[in-house]
């Protein structure tokens, strides 16, 4: 798969207009610190096919993630998806990128879902719920990057309202 990155943008009233409905196939929480070890395991999951990470690699990612090395976790744009008590969906948003390379304002840093999860409309959820928190706060846009080569998150970047963004 190829590494190279395209960084998009989008108005987050545009996200909102594809806002779906998934309160009773499980339960949205925020982001938290004692989710380390569930979220080290989805993201290990979630990567499986584009990546081989160990549980270990895994583990470092979330305490960098942690420590702001990703620029500072906002929780409230940090959804966390739950089904049955276990971690299925994780979006993770900063409130700056560290990168001078990016737009200004909040930046997704993680979006991944359990593979059996996938398609059933969680990431579009969450990304709802991160837009309304930039709404919340006055914040016009949300932005992130994206593997060339990840079709279906292209896809479904695009149908939120996603553009590739430059300088």
């Amino acid at each position: 798969m190829s590494n190279e990155q395209f960084t998009w943008s989008a108005d987050v009233k545009d996200i909102l207009r594809h806002k779906s409905h998934l309160y009773d196939q499980g339960e949205t929480v925020l982001l938290d610190e004692t989710h380390g070890r569930a979220w080290a395991q989805l993201y290990q999951a979630s990567y499986a096919t584009q990546f081989a990470f160990s549980l270990e690699e895994a583990t470092a990612e979330w305490q960098a993630t942690m420590v702001g090395e990703y620029g500072a976790i906002w929780p409230a744009a940090s959804p966390q998806f739950m089904v049955q008590g276990k971690l299925v969906g994780s979006l993770l948003t900063v409130l700056e990128a560290p990168w001078n390379d990016l737009p200004p304002g909040p930046f997704l840093i993680e979006l991944f879902i359990a593979p059996e999860f996938r398609r059933k409309g969680i990431a579009t959820w969450l990304l709802a719920l991160a837009a309304e928190a930039c709404l919340r706060e006055q914040k016009a846009t949300l932005a992130l990057r994206v593997l060339n080569a990840n079709t279906n998150a292209k896809h479904l970047y695009a149908k939120l309202g996603f553009k590739a963004w430059s300088r």
